[in-house]
């Protein structure tokens, strides 16, 4: 999402497990997002490119589904 909060469309979001392998998911229209047999109890980098944007690479620990999260461009 944008500071102001819309959705980014076609945003690429990597998810980098501890082994260093990476899935890729692209943003619907609506800015979500989705990963699928994501093992639990490890932690995850998730990293986002959209044309015009720049995000912060998130840290996450996995121990359950988790459907809320944001990611919020920089700029």
């Amino acid at each position: 999402m944008t500071l102001d909060g819309i959705a980014i469309r076609g945003a690429r979001v990597y998810l980098t497990g501890p082994d260093g392998q990476t899935k890729v998911s692209l943003t619907n229209p609506f800015g979500y997002f989705r990963f699928d047999d994501v093992a639990s109890g490890r932690s995850y980098v998730i990293s986002t490119n959209a044309k015009g944007h720049t995000f912060a690479p998130v840290f996450l620990n996995v121990n359950d589904n988790i459907d809320d999260l944001v990611i919020f461009a920089e700029q």
